[in-house]
């Protein structure tokens, strides 16, 4: 294989591991520290319900959740308490390149096998 080749199987799989695992945790300490995600840069946009979303979540326990099949996904897992209960929610980044190009937020029950 030659080395464009293979250069163009690096790009065309996403960011590599490390760099979304750094992304995931900058995203992770604006939200835990009360930041707006866009203003520090992490995402490029966020929808107003998004970032209302966001805001419930800092007092939570989050976990960067491992995608090994989806080279351009970060999954992060959000254990809340509510009302004596624990609920989990999953805010997924869609990479395009290094950049989150989007970002998902909807509560783990809605998805078999997730917490």
């Amino acid at each position: 294989m030659s080395v464009l080749a293979l250069l163009f199987a690096m790009v065309a799989n996403g960011p590599s591991e490390s760099v979304r695992m750094r992304v995931s945790h900058q995203f992770i300490a604006a939200v835990a520290k009360d930041r707006d995600p866009v203003a520090t840069g992490v995402v490029q946009t966020l929808t107003p319900e998004q970032a209302a979303q966001l805001k419930t979540f800092k007092p939570c326990k989050p976990v960067v959740l491992s995608q090994p099949r989806a080279a351009n996904l970060s999954s992060i897992l959000w254990r809340c308490r509510e009302d004596r209960k624990e609920v989990m929610w999953v805010t997924e980044l869609l990479f395009d390149g290094s950049n989150v190009a989007s970002i998902e937020i909807f509560p783990a029950s809605s998805r078999p096998g997730i917490g």
